[in-house]
This record gives C-alpha cells, sequence and structure tokens, in this order.
C-alpha cells in the first residue's frame, strides 16, 4: 500500500470517527491527538508529505508517543523507553 493511499483511508477513517463521536456526544480533543507511521527503520520516507487532518485541523505526526507508561516509537524498537526507564 502505498502513502497516499494510507493517508486517503486514513482520513475518510477520521471523517467517520468524527460523525460517530458527535453522534454520541462525544468530543475528540484534536489538540492532544497525534499520529504515528509505523515502518522499518531502513526504510525512509518523506515525512512532510504526509498530512492527516480532521474538520480542517491537521493532526500533529510524532516519532514516539508515550502511552500507558511505555514510550512506543515508530521504529517499535524500546530504545527511547530504556533510555527513559535508566534515567
Amino acid at each position: 500500500m502505498n502513502l497516499d493511499r494510507l493517508m486517503s483511508i486514513a482520513n475518510c477513517e477520521l471523517a467517520l470517527i468524527a460523525s460517530w463521536f458527535a453522534s454520541n456526544k462525544l468530543s475528540l480533543y484534536l489538540s492532544k491527538t497525534k499520529f504515528i507511521i509505523f515502518c522499518n527503520s531502513r526504510k525512509q520516507y518523506a515525512k512532510t508529505q504526509v498530512k492527516i487532518q480532521l474538520n480542517d485541523v491537521v493532526i500533529e505526526q510524532v516519532c514516539f508517543v508515550k502511552f500507558l507508561g511505555v514510550i512506543i516509537d515508530e521504529h517499535l524498537s524500546w530504545d527511547k523507553h530504556i533510555q527513559q526507564v535508566a534515567s
């Protein structure tokens, strides 16, 4: 699957999620919403061309995120988590 197709699918699915949230009187905090593209560390892609948005708000792409105390990075390596735990 190419990156353009992935962005198209992600944007369509986010629109469906936003619609479901609105129908169920829930809110999505776009300022706290981030996304990661998981990939092989040897495979590079132009991160500047990736644009995921919802309601005309561009969602920030990050290289890693802390989730329930575990740092998850785009290459699914434990390096950042181990560095944080060791310090």
